[in-house]
């Protein structure tokens, strides 16, 4: 790992790690420990992207959540799901390259984490070394541990606001699979409990990588 953690250093460019899939896939978990085993001190998250940006921002797409911006679009079909999903997604675009300009000219590595990571939206980023992440849950039962334990980690009470939502989110899932197949420097990685296994598969691919 030591040789690893030199090798990162001697990178031309700063190593930009993407970490996307859909609501409760483990991505925040997972790029937290990432950081931690590579000693890396910035993680951000596109959820606190969009909120600083509603601040000042006030297009209805950025407004709500990624899983139903389909409103604005008309009846709830399959076609205006994902493409109120794009939409969103594209809206806070705007705010991850704001972060993504910082780095770069400061010559800083960085993990991004979020559903709203699109590969199809992060091809073409010159100024980084680039590896998308795409967590794939493997089943409904699985996601619905991981909310639960999700639920159960945080203070006070919190309704299970997510399961009679699980269709949509596959379908956020499906999305994400769909590029990520089209897209280079982007690997789907099976998400899992504990995140310590899934940091590692990670690990293993930007070893043989960088």
């Amino acid at each position: 790992m030591k040789n690893f953690l030199q090798k990162i250093k001697k990178s031309e460019k700063p190593i930009l790690i993407l970490i996307c899939g859909m609501p409760v896939a483990r991505k925040s978990s997972t790029a937290i420990e990432l950081a931690s085993k590579l000693n890396w001190q910035i993680v951000v998250g596109t959820d606190e992207i969009r909120e600083i940006m509603r601040k000042y921002d006030r297009d209805p797409f950025l407004q709500g959540v990624s899983h139903d911006r389909w409103k604005l679009l008309g009846r709830k079909t399959d076609k205006n799901f994902i493409l109120g999903f794009l939409k969103h997604c594209q809206v806070i675009k705007k705010g991850v390259d704001t972060v993504l300009e910082e780095s770069a000219r400061n010559g800083k590595n960085l993990i991004i984490e979020g559903v709203h990571l699109l590969p199809s939206l992060y091809e073409n980023l010159k100024s980084f070394k680039k590896f998308h992440f795409v967590l794939f849950v493997n089943s409904f039962a699985q996601h619905q541990a991981i909310i639960r334990n999700k639920i159960l980690s945080r203070h006070g009470r919190q309704k299970d606001n997510w399961t009679q939502k699980e269709k949509d989110l596959f379908k956020i899932q499906e999305y994400f699979v769909r590029e990520a197949k089209e897209s280079k420097n982007t690997y789907i990685v099976k998400s899992s409990n504990p995140q310590e296994s899934i940091v590692k598969k990670i690990i293993k691919i930007l070893k043989k990588e960088i």
